[in-house]
């Protein structure tokens, strides 16, 4: 079978701990992990990047309703409930590896002409750390588990994991990109990796996740690119750089991601042809599928932070007792999604609503200067987001953290 690669062209150590349980048959109420989540340990220095970090093992069908942060311990709050669809919370785990000795590649798709040598890219921890947290943002909607854990990796189907390996000086094997997959290799199950070269991206660290991101999307089934074109159908170039000039650019995942802003993922024409729309949501939602939506109205109480993700037109809303002119709630983007929140009263009356102009996230602002019980609304904001066009617009998504203080 001849197989067509796909290559993103240059324009620009987990420690073991206590797993959770395998969470079948059943699980009920709050699990106490112990200073440990899946993946790593956790320190009070460390807790944001916990809360990053996915606490089921693969393929449940428990929903992590909440990962709750409360006097420096972490509670995962798991339905009582398999979740109402028969989609899993994790279908499809994507290891990064960053490779940190070096790695030779054998017996897959790649080696037609025998093995051949990865050389570490020699990556700090820091870089590391924002590397992977920019990549587990990209697809925080998805019911993917993205994981530098090898044991958690195999533990997936091999036509249910894809592995990308960050290297360097690799010209004697590939020609110059920022990244390279086979369209759809994830189905082959021959566990061919996907790869990335540092050096080609100028070991720009957005540039280097926002290329692993993009290989994994071309790995798992995206297989063409978000491409323009001009008014006569003619394509103006194969990757889309997306809606930039504004106040916040936004590039696509699928097209050129590089430079500041957000990327994210898009519905536009594709590199098969001007005629040609491609959904990347509606690809990656039916390849992976979405996460569970959050339960509404949790009750938030001063000192709790809590973890989820949002979408162009859902809404989370959360409940919360107020001390009047004390109480205060601050709102973080995961850095793909811009917040607004508005704050309601009991009888469904706006008291006020917290919107900045430029920024992602929402400041740290008092509730009411009345005590009572306040509703919190947080949704995708599109103030000074640009919208794009039915055929050239992104599909606006990722995680937040709200947080009650006094």
């Amino acid at each position: 079978m001849k197989k067509i690669f796909s290559i993103l062209l240059v324009l620009g150590a987990v420690t073991s701990c206590e797993k959770l349980p395998e969470l079948l048959p059943v699980v009920t109420g709050e699990f106490q992990t112990k200073n440990c989540l899946y993946g790593g340990e956790l320190t009070e220095e460390t807790e944001r990047e916990a809360m990053r970090t996915e606490g089921v093992v693969y393929g449940t069908k428990y929903p992590l309703t909440r990962l709750l942060v409360k006097k420096g311990k972490i509670n995962l709050v798991l339905s009582k409930k398999p979740a109402q669809t028969t989609t899993p919370l994790v279908n499809v785990v994507l290891l990064v590896d960053f490779n940190d000795f070096g790695d030779t590649v054998k017996n897959t798709s790649w080696n037609w002409a025998g093995p051949f040598y990865c050389p570490s890219p020699n990556l700090s921890v820091s870089e590391k750390d924002f590397i992977l947290n920019r990549i587990k943002e990209i697809f925080a909607r998805w019911g993917v588990l993205v994981t530098t854990d090898k044991e958690v990796f195999l533990r997936a189907p091999k036509n249910k994991r894809v592995r990308c390996i960050v290297t360097q000086n690799m010209g004697a094997v590939f020609s110059p990109s920022g990244g390279i997959a086979f369209p759809g290799q994830m189905d082959w199950g021959d566990e061919a990796p996907c790869f990335v070269f540092v050096d080609w991206l100028f070991r720009n660290i957005k540039n280097i996740a926002e290329a692993i991101a993009h290989e994994f999307g071309h790995a798992a089934g995206n297989e063409q690119h978000q491409s323009l074109y001009r008014a006569d159908g003619t394509l103006q170039t194969q990757y889309n750089f997306g809606l930039i000039g504004g106040p916040i650019n936004v590039r696509p995942v699928m097209g050129y991601g590089y430079g500041i802003g957000i990327t994210t993922w898009w519905h536009g024409r594709s590199a098969a042809g001007y005629t040609v729309i491609q959904n990347d949501s509606l690809l990656s939602g039916g390849r992976f599928g979405e996460r569970p939506d959050e339960p509404s109205l949790q009750t938030l109480g001063v000192g709790e932070t809590i973890q989820a993700v949002i979408v162009t037109a859902d809404e989370d809303t959360y409940k919360v007792v107020v001390s009047a002119g004390k109480t205060k709630i601050q709102v973080t983007s995961g850095g793909n999604t811009k917040l607004k929140v508005t704050v309601l009263n009991p009888a469904g009356g706006v008291v006020k609503i917290i919107d900045t102009p430029t920024g992602l996230d929402v400041p740290e602002t008092v509730i009411s200067n009345k005590n009572g019980t306040y509703y919190l609304r947080v949704e995708v904001s599109t103030t000074n987001l640009p919208l794009g066009t039915w055929d050239n617009r992104p599909i606006y998504g990722g995680q937040y953290w709200i947080t009650i203080k006094n």
